[in-house]
C-alpha cells in the first residue's frame, strides 16, 4: 500500500485549490480570461479551417469537369482563353478575379511561412468557394453560362405544305352509256323515205 503525503491527497488538494480560488480575485479573473480566449480561438480556428477544405472540394470538382490535373488553374486558363466572356456572362470578370485571388491565398498558406488561415482568410471567403462549387454543379458557373449563350441554335425547317393534286374521277365498273332514242331514229328514216318518194313522183310528171 502506497502512502501519500497529506498535502497531496486528492481531497486536500481540491480543498486548498478551492480556497485559493475563492479568496484570490486576480486568479478568478485570469481563469475566466483563459477560458474565454480558448473558446474564441477554437471558434475562429474552426471557421478559418474551412477555407482550405472548401478550396480542396472546388479544386477536385474543377479537375473532374475539365479532365485536367491543374484543376482550378485549368479553369482560370480556360476563362482567359475564352473570347468576350464578360459580354455573355455578367459576373465573368468578378469570378475570374476571385478565383485568381483564392488560388494565391491557398498557395501562400501552403508554401509561405507565417501564412495561416487565421491571418489570410475571412469567413466570407469560404462561403464564396462553396457557392461557386454549387454553381458548377448547377451549370450556372461562368464557363457553363458562356457555352449556353454561344451554342448554335437549331435551325427550324420550313413546314412542307401538302401538294394539292388534281382530282381524278374513275368510272364505276357498272357504268352504262345512255341508250339512243329509238323514236328519233324512226322519224329520220320516215322523213328520208318521203323525200325519196317525192323526188320520184316529180320525175314522173316532168
Amino acid at each position: 500500500m502506497t502512502l501519500h503525503p497529506p498535502c497531496f491527497k486528492r481531497g486536500a488538494f481540491v480543498s486548498k485549490l478551492g480556497l485559493v480560488f475563492k479568496y484570490n480575485r486576480n486568479l478568478r479573473i485570469a481563469v475566466v480570461f483563459i477560458l474565454c480566449y480558448n473558446f474564441s480561438s477554437s471558434i475562429l480556428w474552426r471557421n478559418t479551417m474551412g477555407f482550405i477544405d472548401s478550396y480542396k472540394h472546388l479544386e477536385k470538382l474543377c479537375g473532374e469537369v475539365l479532365n485536367d490535373d491543374r484543376r482550378v488553374s485549368a479553369y482560370i486558363d480556360e476563362m482567359l482563353r475564352t473570347p468576350r466572356g464578360s459580354y455573355y456572362v455578367r459576373t465573368w470578370d468578378e469570378d475570374l478575379k476571385n478565383l485568381k485571388h483564392y488560388r494565391w491565398v491557398r498557395n501562400q498558406i501552403s508554401h509561405e511561412p507565417g501564412c495561416t488561415e487565421q491571418n489570410m482568410c475571412e469567413p466570407e471567403d469560404e462561403l464564396w468557394l462553396d457557392e461557386f462549387y454549387s454553381r458548377i454543379m448547377n451549370q450556372t458557373d461562368p464557363l457553363s453560362l458562356y457555352h449556353q449563350a454561344t451554342r448554335p441554335r437549331p435551325v427550324s425547317k420550313p413546314v412542307a405544305r401538302p401538294i394539292q393534286s388534281t382530282p381524278t374521277y374513275t368510272q364505276p365498273s357498272n357504268y352504262r352509256k345512255p341508250a339512243r332514242n329509238n323514236v328519233g331514229c324512226a322519224t329520220m328514216v320516215i322523213v328520208s323515205l318521203l323525200v325519196v318518194a317525192g323526188i320520184v313522183l316529180l320525175t314522173q310528171f316532168i
